[in-house]
């Protein structure tokens, strides 16, 4: 994770957004007042949220890591689904 002033950021704000999304970083801005904040593409949001919600119910994050620990110890199970025409 990248840290950055805000007069830094400022600067050259669309050099900047583009670092964030072409190198899938996370940039810490530091503010003199205030809280520091964070600067991250849509997609690292989106995955964050996605994270969140699959792991919000304890039935859901047990069958995940399960899933994780059999993919761990190489036991792939492996469903073959009918596509339709």
């Amino acid at each position: 994770m990248k840290a950055m002033t805000l007069s830094a950021v400022r600067a050259d704000f669309e050099k900047t957004m583009v670092s964030v999304c072409k190198e899938n970083e996370t940039i810490v801005i530091k503010r003199r007042r205030g809280a520091p904040v964070v600067l991250m593409s849509f997609q690292a949001y989106e995955s964050i949220q996605e994270t969140l919600h699959l792991l919000g119910t304890e039935k859901n994050a047990t069958r995940l890591r399960e899933a994780i620990a059999e993919f761990r110890a190489g036991q792939l199970r492996h469903e073959v689904t009918r596509q339709h025409p």
